[in-house]
């Protein structure tokens, strides 16, 4: 688990005790690299939205 995780939910967590409230759930151990999956990019398909979204860019890419 990342340090800044662990402090921020230890900072909410005491906002929550001062404020009068209950908390219960605990902060879950998250490994990044075990946990999450990459996924590929598809440049093409990136290159297209992109143009669709944005007139600028369009101009950009065609007189490339």
């Amino acid at each position: 688990m990342h340090k800044f995780n662990k402090k921020r939910y230890d900072e909410l967590a005491d906002e929550i005790i001062f404020r009068n409230m209950k908390h219960k759930s605990p902060l879950p151990e998250i490994d990044f690299f075990k946990d999450f999956k990459y996924g590929e990019i598809d440049i093409e398909v990136n290159i297209k939205e992109l143009i669709g979204r944005c007139p600028r860019c369009k101009e950009r890419f065609i007189n490339q």
